[in-house]
């Protein structure tokens, strides 16, 4: 019997570890001077934020990096399944399909549209003006894992964060508490999971169709380990990313996720980014019925 998790699972972890550890970085409330209100219209300030902090060049990058991790799976037989290496063009046009940058920056921008007070958009667009922003945002692209894989690799083999001072890691910890990364990242990959099998129930024989409760409750028994497997990801992912950046200036990074304006920002960031998300898993549910149909022998 074929199991939609055992189908699901691998491709699905693999574009949530990818996608996920991409926070916005935050702006430092000291020093600060907040840009007048009304100065650009809501969206259009959203859009100059996304450009500042760095945010769109991630989400320009995502999809390559999304499509290349399934195909991936697939020939290394980490989807496990009926889905086989001539599977892969049209599983590449799906995903080209549902996994865009404009349509994820889309729900990214409309969530923090509706969550950002002009205010909290002015005082974050002018923090991104400033030094330290310029230099937290230049260091989360150039240290980007989507496009610097190998050097993460070569860092993380060498030294990784379990070389790190005892202050270092203490406050790269604070920066995914503050980030929510992990809870977030898990409470998505469940419900990007929960979506794609039930996208492709109708494919299934009766006997291996499962009810939506019964979905959630076998993809929440492995949330313990996933919460273990992706605080680590993401802890490791930050210090990467700012590991040329002083102590000091992460501390003071953490203050800011930890005040009004960073917590909505962060929380706008998380719940647009897995709305985003979980629509395109829907939909990548249903591009796949025919393939899968067909590899289960029951017509095309």
């Amino acid at each position: 019997m074929i199991k939609r998790t055992q189908v699901l699972m691998p491709a699905t972890w693999t574009l949530l570890a990818l996608f996920s550890v991409y926070e916005p970085v935050q702006a430092v409330e000291s020093d600060v001077t907040p840009l007048p209100d009304q100065l650009l219209p809501h969206s259009s300030a959203v859009a100059e934020l996304l450009r500042l902090s760095g945010l769109s060049v991630q989400l320009d990058n995502l999809p390559k990096a999304v499509i290349s991790s399934f195909e991936q799976s697939i020939r290394n037989g980490g989807m496990l399944g009926p889905f086989e290496q001539q599977d892969i063009p049209p599983l590449h046009s799906a995903l080209q399909e549902v996994f865009s940058s404009e349509r994820l920056q889309a729900s990214l921008s409309l969530q923090l549209e509706s969550e950002l007070s002009t205010g909290d958009i002015s005082y974050l667009t002018t923090f991104y003006q400033s030094e330290s922003g310029r230099e937290l945002s230049q260091a989360e692209r150039e240290n980007s894992i989507l496009s610097n894989a190998d050097r993460f690799n070569v860092w993380h083999d060498l030294q990784g964060i379990r070389s790190l001072q005892p202050e270092r890691a203490a406050v790269i910890a604070e920066l995914e508490k503050s980030l929510h990364a992990t809870d977030s990242a898990v409470d998505t990959l469940i419900s990007m999971q929960v979506a794609l099998q039930v996208g492709l129930m109708p494919a299934l024989p009766a006997h291996q169709q499962e009810s939506v409760s019964d979905l959630i409750d076998a993809a929440r028994a492995h949330q313990s380990a996933m919460r273990r497997q992706y605080q680590a990801s993401s802890l490791e992912t930050l210090a990467f990313m700012f590991q040329n950046q002083s102590v000091d200036m992460l501390r003071d990074f953490n203050e800011v996720l930890q005040s009004g304006a960073g917590q909505r920002y962060v929380r706008a960031t998380n719940i647009g980014l897995s709305r985003g998300m979980l629509n395109a898993a829907e939909e990548l549910g249903q591009l796949l019925k025919p393939i899968l149909t067909q590899r289960l022998g029951m017509g095309a």
